[in-house]
């Protein structure tokens, strides 16, 4: 269509705009998928397949691996039910052809749900590894790199001084004060 007005125009009276000669007949209007957004569809009653994506999973040919879980944001209903999909070219492709994605059955194996694990939850280690360790490979490289030795200090103090002025000068929750004076001080 040229514009979203004629592709209204053309969705609310497609009968207007189809040659009489059309080698099938329309469908009628509630066989027509329609494109839901999720604050008109507030309390979904089931979606199909779980949420996991038709499109996905039957173009790859029913394997354990294309089972997506889709997004919650892409909705259309088609026939009454609702189907997620993983992308808005999933999206646009079952409303091309939506009887061939409509009536699938998932495996009983699914994959496991991924939910978000917060990072104060996680062990010691595992917290360390995920929220100090690029900071620390930065500081540890920017010393090996420097080579810094400050007067009548070793060089492992020195190079555990800077470290620290290091850390602190690039705490990205540090003021501007704090970062310019920290990094005079490492460089002196």
């Amino acid at each position: 269509m040229a514009s979203k007005v004629d592709l209204d125009q053309f969705l609310e009276q497609p009968e207007n705009y189809v040659p009489p000669l059309a080698p099938s007949k329309l469908p009628p209007p509630e066989m027509l998928p329609k494109r839901r957004k999720p604050e008109q569809v507030q309390a979904i009653r089931e979606v199909e397949l779980q949420g996991y994506c038709p499109v996905t999973f039957l173009d790859g040919k029913k394997r354990y691996e294309s089972i997506v879980p889709g997004n919650p944001d892409l909705i259309v209903e088609y026939r009454k039910k609702y189907y997620y999909f993983e992308s808005e070219e999933k999206l646009l492709k079952f409303m091309k052809l939506p009887e061939v994605y409509w009536n699938l059955k998932l495996p009983h194996k699914l994959p496991p749900k991924k939910e978000p694990l917060p990072v104060t939850g996680l062990p010691m280690l595992g917290f360390m590894e995920q929220t100090a360790s690029t900071a620390v490979i930065k500081a540890l490289t920017a010393a090996g790199n420097f080579k810094p030795k400050y007067p009548f200090i070793s060089t492992s103090r020195s190079s555990l001084l800077y470290v620290a002025y290091h850390l602190k000068a690039y705490n990205p929750k540090s003021s501007d004060y704090v970062e310019r004076n920290t990094r005079k001080t490492a460089t002196v």
